[in-house]
Formats: C-alpha cells, structure tokens, sequence
C-alpha cells in the first residue's frame, strides 16, 4: 500500500520520536504536522532552521551545535582519561579526507564542520589522536571495521551503551553513497539494534574476502542454546540498488561462505509504518543511555501535585553549556501509591507542549521511553510538575475539542474512591450481596415515567445488625478465601459507621443515633421530642448495636451507578500484563460540537503490545448497575457512536452488574458492535468494544481463571492470547456474548462483500 509523504513523514517521527528538530526548509514542520514546533517566541526550544544549527553562543567567536553536546567535550574527556597516558595498546586514528561526488566520507568514517569558527575541533582531534591523514578507500575502510581505529564518526558513540540483544546480528548495509534517499536509510538504520557495517556498492568486489570473512567469524553457535541455533548475518541491500545489481554482488560470494551464514534481502524495513501483529517480534528503536538509576520520587501535593529528581548527565559532558538539549533525562514510572497521579499519558510527539511537565512553552516529550526532559547543565535538580489524574483526563479531551467536566455521578464515585483509597480498595465492593446490602441501607429509589412527569421517590435510610454484617463477611471470608477481610476494613474507610437504635417512646418511630450523640436524654428524629435512653431495656443480643452507611455509600441507587463503573475499572485496569499503568476520571459530562453526552467513566491505559511502542488507550466506559429488563438502551450505543465519530481512536467498556446480557440488548449490540469493527487504515477494528457482565466484574484473581471456572464458552477463551491486550480480550467478550466471529473472519467476509455491492 503506497503512503502519503506526510504519512511516511509522521511514521518517522512516531518511530524516533525525537528529541530536535533542525529544519532544512522553512514550512517543513508545519508539513510534517509539527507546526507547534515552529513558533517563533519557542526559538531553539526543540527545533532550529539548518543554518543556524552551528552558532556561537553570546559573544563566543567559536561555534557548537545548538543541541547535542559539542565532541569537543569527548575529545577533552578522551585525552585527561586516556591519552595523556602513555598506552600499551594505543588505538590507531584516522582523517578520511571528503570523497568527491558523494557523501561516503560523512556516511562511512565522518566529517568534521568545515566553518571558520569549528577548525578548533578537528585542531583538537588532531592534538589528542594525531591521526594519520587517508584518502577514502578500502585501505581505510579496512583500518576502521577490520583494526578498530578511531574515526570522527565512531568518537560519537564514547561513554554511551546501546543496548543490543544475543539475536541483534550484523547487518551489511550495501548502498550507493550519491544517492540521498540510501543515506538517510543508512543513518536511520544506525539507529536500530542490529549493528551496521556499511559498504558501498562500488567496493564490494575488493572486500568481498573481509565481508566474506566477518560472516564466518559471526556465524557462530547461539550461547547457551541447546539446539544448535547459530547466529546469522544479513546482507541488506539499499533501495537504489536494483534487483539484478544486487544478484551480482551476491554471486561475487560463490562458494566462499556458507548459505547458512547468511540471508539476504533487497528492501528496508518500514519502520514509517504502524506494525499491530504482535505475533511476531519487530525490532523498535536502538535505546542509547550513557547512565541509569532508580530513584523514589516523593509527590508533594500541598497545592499543585509535584516531583523532582537529580538529573543525571554524562561523564565526559562540561557541566555548563549554552543551549537548551545537551542531553535529556527519561523518567519512566515503576509503581506509584496514589492513583491521582497521571503518570500513564498519551505519546506527544507532534506537540510536546502539553502537558505541561517542566514549566511554561518547556517541552517535554512523552513517549516509548517516557516523560524526556532536555538538559542544559550537568548536576542539576529538574523539577516535574505533575497533574491530577482528572485534569490529565480532562486536558487530553480538551485537545480532542471536547469540554469534559465532573457530572455528580463522577463526583459520588470520586468520593467512593477516596474512601476506598483509590481501586485497590475496590475488593471491598467485589460481591453482589455487599453491594445489594449497602443499596438497602442507602435507602430506597424509585423513578416513574419519562422524562418532565418523571417522578422520583426516595425512602429512609436502613440499618444493619452487627450480626448482618459479621455474618456477611464470614460468608466472603468462605467462599473466596479472604482471610484478611474483616468488618474493621469498612468501618476503617468510613463505609459504615457504628451507631446506637432506639425506639421513641411518644410517636413508636425507631431513631439511630450515632456515638456522639448518645446520651442519657436523646432526641426522636421524627417528633424532636427528647427521651431518656431505654438502659434497662435493651435488647437481647446487642441488638441496639447497628451500621449505617455513611458519606457516599449513603447515595441511593448504586451510589448513582458509581460501584458498576469502579467494579469496570477495575477489570480495565488489571486484566493484563500492565496492570496499574492507568489514568482515570470517574463520571464526566462531554460537550463537543453541539452534543451534550456523559461517560461514566475515561481512561487512558498503557498499550500493552509491541513492547510499548503504541500510545495508551483511550477508553471509555458505559456501565449499568442492577435491574430487570433492558439495561442497555438505544440511546445508550447512540451516545457511544457520537462520541466514536469524534474521537477516532476511542475504545469502548459496556458494562452490566449482572451476569448476562439480555436478548433484546444483543439486538442492539451486534450491530452497534459490527459498527465499531470496521476495519480502519492499519486493518484493526476502528473501535474496540469490550463487553462486560457481572462474570468479569466480580472476577477471582484474573480473568483467565475465572473464565477457567466457568467453563465453555468462557473456557474457551481463558487462554494467554484471548486476554492479553484490551482488543484481544474485547474480541473475545464479543464472541461469548454475542457470538460473533473472529474479527479476522469478519473482515474476510466485508472483503468478500465489495464486489457484490458493486456489482448491484
């Protein structure tokens, strides 16, 4: 499938994501939809036009790159560590001189700057290595990837560790050094793991002994591989080079190497494009580091929640330099104990802008790697202005074009949350006759008619027993093996509060009166007449002792339905591998172009496949608690189709707290569903739709084993594959619910349906 240029363009950047930009063309970013990029009063923030990538800094007659450290850095590191010293085995350094009509010099062996303020740098190189002076050949090309010397290109690599793996092998790279397009290939592949040996089309004759040998030397048994397993190189021939060239050069080989030492391919891979088979292992960007720590970040959140950290920098930087991105520091969150922290974000790389991270117009790149903070100077403390999980929710819709804000079901659950201590409390609420008993003591609710003769009815809260509730707890403690849950967990959380029942001697009307306000003479709630409290007449058992709920856990119906949307959560939060790598807001109401909507509830969870090289999941959720009859209206999948044509890539959670879906729901599903699945550029279903009943929302331990238990169909799909990502795991609850087929099978069958709608 051909691309668009702006497409191949925006799959480079998603790919690198880089950290600078140095335009060679004025317009170009904002071509490349990187026109946040471009504003003027940013200037030399993250990008630069190319004739002023080499500058002086304030009233320096020397220049140095604007971002990156200068190698004069190195080359004063390299001679105070080393060549000062007098060395046993000194390395042997050399100058290729520029090769005329190409760029094989800058490509193979590397170029210094030939301005008039830069001759300090190849002076230094000079007084540091004295390398001798070559031509550009295959003599030099021997001195640098047969002997090891030194070459302005492979003094760029000093102090850094690129982390390869034992299946990284060798890749010779053949190109043509005049043309531009195997240039940029050969510098991009630089940047993948697999190490590079370049060579250019017009000396593979007179090396093809070196080439031949150093596949011998790398086809060598796999370390610790019990199998036989050998490791293999790769002859990658460039773009430009056309199939019977290449077929030339590869009988120039004959008989003087194995077939089993080597593969060979005419084409590059396409890193420009979004790969979604996780079946098989591709290869992501080479991770470069020059230092790495852990650290624990303490979260101060007196007013706006914040962190910092000691930046690190390389051994061989200057501390102080004059420009913005010498270097970055990437943070990447391990475990955090508050969940109102939004550390899972979504990948910014065409505006690092928001969210705000490190200060006002200060980028900060959130990606792969994670939250990139540029550095300017070495030894410094970088301060990281962090965001509630609710305005990262809010911000990143608000940059979709929809204003979202708290409706009061997401105010109720915020709150539940709070006394819950967030989602690992949610096991609390993980049991239907728990939820059905704090429902009964909120007090009743009841809605009759439709719409403005809709009336509403709410009936007095309802106390429990102590008995009520030790007993239900036992019965948890039994069936699910909880031996740490007790009545003290809800009373800790303030769920349910002790309190004291009496009966009004005067109007019979039974009070409850929690333990401030017991006393000798107590006040009758209905006639506000006082009485003195009946000591001697108490009943047996302790039976004046009672819980009521208390706070949110007061709240009629569900808590306004707060507990199905947490119990979905919770299932969206821990399915998978990357549990807890989640930022949420609890119920919002969503305006966008004249539509009002509500979710009940926002999420954006860390993709789970290709080794985190997508950005999160946005997710949302529609959750219905308790009822008979249909739960899942019309209306209901109407409002999920106007907010799936605004934001493309959403992913839907349908929720129900019982455990099925009724027939008349399927009818309106399967189609709703068959919508979402329509295939979109990258061949996936446009929107995910996870399907979930009270079966997944009051699962035991996992999913899979739940859905073990249970057996067909659920067993079926209690496998590694139906669970691991949020669309393998929605396919699946689409098949046992709705009985749908593979979405590979799906889109076999719309493929197959074209010709006959054309055909009419």
């Amino acid at each position: 499938m051909k691309r668009k240029p702006s497409e191949v363009v925006r799959g480079y950047v998603e790919f690198f994501e880089p950290d600078c930009y140095v335009e060679s063309q004025s317009g170009l970013l904002e071509e490349a939809g990187l026109g946040a990029l471009s504003d003027h009063r940013l200037s030399d923030k993250r990008s630069v036009p190319l004739s002023r990538f080499l500058s002086a800094y304030g009233s320096r007659d020397w220049i140095e790159p604007v971002f990156g450290l200068g190698i004069a850095d190195v080359l004063q590191h390299v001679y105070e560590e080393e060549q000062r010293f007098q060395l046993k085995n000194p390395n042997e350094a050399i100058l290729v001189r520029r090769h005329v009509g190409s760029a094989l010099t800058e490509a193979v062996f590397g170029m210094f700057p030939q301005d008039e303020g830069a001759r300090y740098i190849p002076g230094s190189y000079q007084a540091v290595f004295k390398p001798e002076s070559q031509p550009a050949d295959i003599n030099a090309w021997r001195q640098v990837f047969r002997k090891g010397a030194n070459t302005p290109l492979r003094l760029t690599t000093y102090g850094l560790d690129a982390s390869r793996s034992w299946h990284h092998d060798i890749v010779i790279y053949v190109f043509d050094p005049t043309c531009a397009r195997d240039l940029i290939d050969l510098w991009n592949m630089r940047l993948e793991p697999r190490p590079i040996l370049p060579v250019p089309i017009g000396w593979w004759a007179d090396l093809i002994d070196d080439i031949c040998e150093i596949l011998a030397i790398e086809h060598r048994p796999v370390q610790g591989n019990p199998h036989g397993v050998m490791h293999q190189g790769l002859i990658e021939f460039a773009r430009s080079i056309d199939e019977e060239s290449a077929k030339s050069c590869i009988e120039i080989l004959g008989g003087k190497i194995s077939a089993e030492a080597v593969t060979v391919k005419n084409w590059r891979n396409p890193i420009w494009e979004k790969q979604t088979d996780d079946l098989v292992h591709r290869d992501g960007r080479l991770k470069i580091t020059a230092e790495e720590k852990w650290a624990d970040l303490t979260i101060e959140t007196a007013s706006n929640p914040s962190a910092k950290f000691s930046s690190l920098s390389p051994d061989f930087a200057e501390r102080y330099g004059g420009h913005n991105v010498r270097w970055v520091n990437c943070v990447s969150f391990g475990s955090l104990q508050s969940e109102r922290v939004a550390t899972t974000l979504p990948f910014n790389a065409f505006d690092p802008f928001w969210p705000s991270l490190s200060g006002p117009a200060e980028p900060v790149t959130v990606g792969r790697e994670g939250w990139v903070f540029g550095q300017e100077f070495g030894d410094f403390t970088q301060h990281i202005g962090l965001l509630s999980s609710e305005e990262a929710i809010i911000g990143s819709l608000d940059r979709l074009g929809i204003t979202a804000k708290l409706s009061e079901p997401g105010l109720i659950a915020k709150q539940v949350l709070e006394h819950l201590d967030g989602l690992w409390g949610i096991h609390l609420l993980k049991d239907v006759e728990t939820l059905d008993m704090l429902n009964k003591m909120a007090g009743g609710f009841r809605r009759r008619g439709e719409g403005e003769d809709t009336i509403e009815e709410i009936f007095d809260r309802r106390s429990k027993s102590v008995k009520n509730w030790t007993d239900l707890i036992s019965r948890r403690v039994a069936e699910r093996s909880l031996p740490r849950l007790s009545v003290e967990d809800f009373t800790n959380r303030n769920i349910i509060r002790l309190g004291v029942q009496t009966a009004c001697p005067q109007c019979k009307a039974g009070n409850w009166h929690n333990l401030t306000d017991v006393d000798y003479s107590i006040s009758c709630e209905r006639c506000q007449k006082e009485y003195p409290f009946p000591q001697a007449n108490l009943m047996q058992k302790n039976g004046n002792w009672t819980f009521r709920v208390v706070g949110p856990f007061a709240t009629p119906d569900y808590a306004r339905g707060s507990y199905g949307a947490l119990l979905a959560l919770n299932v969206v939060r821990g399915f998978g591998a990357s549990s807890d790598t989640m930022t949420y807001a609890t119920a919002l109401s969503l305006s966008f172009d004249d539509v009002e909507v509500e979710a009940d509830f926002v999420a954006w969870r860390a993709a789970e496949r290709f080794e985190g090289q997508s950005s999160p999941d946005l997710i949302l959720g529609e959750a219905k608690s308790f009822g008979n009859g249909e739960l899942i209206k019309r209306d209901d999948l109407n409002k999920l189709r106007k907010i799936a044509r605004k934001i493309p890539t959403a992913c839907f959670v349908i929720s129900v707290m019982r455990d099925h879906f009724t027939d008349s729901e399927k009818k309106l599903l399967v189609p709703f569903v068959n919508w979402c699945r329509r295939p979109n550029s990258l061949g996936e279903p446009s929107h995910p739709v996870l399907l979930l009943t009270a079966k997944e929302l009051f699962f035991d331990f996992s999913i899979s084993s739940t859905w073990s238990d249970l057996g067909d169909p659920h067993s079926s799909y209690s496998g590694f594959q139906e669970t691991k990502n949020f669309r393998s795991f929605a396919e699946s609850t689409q098949a046992i619910y709705l009985d749908l087929p593979p979405y590979h099978e799906h889109l076999h069958n719309l493929r197959q349906q074209k010709p006959k709608r054309s055909a009419n």
